[in-house]
C-alpha cells in the first residue's frame, strides 16, 4: 500500500543497477536522482525524481524525462524548467527550526506560482529540517502542520534529519506524501533511514495505534521484531511498534512529546529506568524503584514493571526441565536487578547472594549454588569465579557463550524476554491469545 509512495536514494552511478532492481522487486515509486550525486540523466527503466541540489540552472532541462521535480528552496529562483508541468516538490533543508521554515516555501511557492504555472498546481513540500533536541522536534512538527493547513492542496513530507529521529518516518508513514530509503554505507545512511529498517513499515495493515521501546542504546534490541510479530499473530496488524532513541537526560522531555504524539505504551531499556520512574509525566503509584513499562494516561503515563513475570517464567521452564526450588545467586545489579530478586524469591527460591558485576564473584561468599542468574547483560566475566552450579539463565541472547563446565541445564533469555513482553502486551490492552 506504501511502496508506490516511497523512492530509493543512490548516492552514485555504482548503487544505480541495485535501486533499479530492488524498485522493481519491491513496488517502489521510483528512484531520486540528485544533482550532487548524479548529475547526468542515466540510461533507467523506472521513474526517477531529478532533485536539485546543487546551483545548476540547467538541470531539470537535462532530466526532462524526469517523472518529478524536487528543488530546494534555495535555487528557485535561478532554475529553468521545461514546459510539460508534472509534480514539483519544493524542498526544504534548514539548519534551524522556526517561522523562518515557512516563510522560506511561501516565498518558492510564489514564484513558481509566477513564473511556472504549469508547474503550480502539483506543488508538494518536503520539509527536511535539522533537528537537534526534542524541544526542535517538537517545534518542527508544528511547522509542518502549518504547512499543511495553510496550503491545503500540496502535500506535505516531513523527514527531521538525523538517525535518532528515524522512527518519524515510520510514524508518519501513513500521513507523509513521500518515503525516501537508502542502503547501508552509503553517504547518506545517517540522515537517511536504510532499506531494511523501513521495510517492516512498508508492508501491512497501516497502524492506527503506536508503541515503542524508549532508551539509549535501542539498536541492538530485538523488541520490536517480537512485538509486531505478535501483533500479526494476533490479529492486530494495526499496531505500530517503533524504536525512539531517549537519554536520560531527555526523559521529560520526551515522555511529555511521545504522550503529545498519540503513543498508547512505552518499553523502557535499562538505562533510562530511573530517569523514568522519576520523571515529572509518570505516575509511579506503586513505588517502583525503576520500571520498564509505560501504559498511557489521560495527563501522563503510569509505571509498571513485567521483568518479574518474565523471571518467573524463566523459572516455571526450569522447573519443567526437572529442577526444583533450591538455592539462586544473581551476578549483576544492574535496571532488571530488583524485579528479578523479587520473583526469584516470590517463586519460593532462597537467594545465597547477589553480587554487582564490577565486584566480581570473589565477594560471593557460597561455595555452591543450584542455580546462577546473570543479569549483567555480559558472558565472560559472568563465568569467571562463578560458584558450581546445576543450572545457569543468562539475561540476555546476543553473543551467548556456553556456562561454566559442570552446568547441566543453560538457558538464554529468550524465555524472560518473551514473557515479559507479553505481559506488557496485557497491561496494554493487546491479545496475549491468538484470536479465533
Amino acid at each position: 500500500v506504501r511502496a508506490p509512495r516511497a523512492c530509493l536514494v543512490p548516492d552514485g552511478t555504482g548503487q544505480l543497477e541495485q535501486a533499479t532492481d530492488d524498485c522493481k522487486r519491491f513496488g517502489f515509486a521510483g528512484i531520486e536522482l540528485r544533482s550532487d550525486f548524479i548529475p547526468e540523466p542515466p540510461k533507467i527503466d523506472v521513474p526517477f525524481i531529478a532533485s536539485l541540489r546543487t546551483e545548476d540552472a540547467e538541470f531539470f532541462s537535462r532530466m526532462e524525462g524526469a517523472a518529478a521535480f524536487d528543488c530546494d528552496v534555495r535555487f528557485v529562483g535561478s532554475i529553468s524548467l521545461p514546459e510539460y508541468g508534472r509534480p514539483f516538490i519544493l524542498s526544504s533543508h534548514p539548519h534551524a527550526t522556526g517561522e523562518q521554515n515557512v516563510a522560506e516555501f511561501e516565498r518558492a511557492f510564489d514564484v513558481i506560482n509566477e513564473r511556472s504555472p504549469s508547474y503550480a498546481s502539483h506543488i508538494e513540500f518536503k520539509y527536511a529540517p535539522a533537528v537537534h533536541s526534542w524541544d526542535e522536534l517538537r517545534t518542527a512538527f508544528s511547522i509542518a502542520e502549518t504547512l499543511t493547513s495553510r496550503f491545503p492542496s500540496c502535500p506535505v513530507t516531513f523527514i527531521p534529519q538525523g538517525k535518532r529521529w528515524w522512527w518519524v518516518r515510520a510514524f508518519l508513514i501513513g500521513k507523509n506524501a513521500r518515503q525516501y530509503l537508502t542502503y547501508p554505507g552509503t553517504a547518506l545512511e545517517g540522515s537517511t533511514p536504510i532499506l531494511g529498517d523501513m521495510l517492516p513499515h512498508m508492508a501491512g495493515p497501516l497502524p492506527t495505534k503506536w508503541f515503542a521501546l524508549i532508551g539509549k542504546p535501542v539498536d541492538g534490541s530485538v523488541g520490536d521484531i517480537f512485538h509486531r510479530t505478535q501483533s500479526l499473530r494476533y490479529d492486530e496488524g494495526s499496531v505500530g511498534y517503533l524504536k525512539i532513541e531517549v537519554a536520560k537526560e531527555d526523559a521529560d522531555t520526551a515522555l511529555a512529546f511521545l504522550h503529545e504524539l498519540g503513543f498508547a505504551g512505552l518499553s523502557v531499556t535499562a538505562p533510562l529506568k530511573q530517569a523514568v520512574a522519576e520523571s515529572h509525566h509518570v505516575n509511579n503509584e506503586q513505588q517502583l524503584p525503576a520500571g520498564n513499562t509505560l501504559l498511557r494516561t489521560e495527563r501522563g503515563w503510569t509505571l509498571y514493571d513485567t521483568d518479574a513475570a518474565g523471571m518467573k517464567a524463566a523459572l516455571a521452564l526450569l522447573e519443567q526441565h526437572g529442577f526444583p526450588k533450591g538455592r539462586a545467586a544473581i551476578y549483576g545489579q544492574g535496571g532488571v536487578s530488583p524485579a528479578v530478586r523479587r520473583a526469584i524469591e516470590e517463586s519460593g527460591w532462597q537467594i545465597d547472594a547477589a553480587v554487582r558485576a564490577r565486584e566480581g564473584w570473589h565477594v560471593c561468599g557460597c561455595a555452591s549454588t543450584d542455580l546462577i542468574v546473570n543479569a549483567s547483560g555480559t558472558n565472560e566475566d559472568s563465568r569467571d569465579g562463578a560458584p558450581p552450579a546445576k543450572a545457569w539463565i543468562d539475561l540476555h541472547y546476543r553473543n551467548l557463550i556456553p556456562p561454566p563446565a559442570g552446568v547441566s541445564f543453560y538457558m538464554s533469555g529468550m524465555p524472560f524476554f518473551e514473557a515479559q513482553a507479553n505481559e506488557q502486551r496485557r497491561l496494554w490492552g493487546l491479545n496475549t491469545e491468538q484470536t479465533e
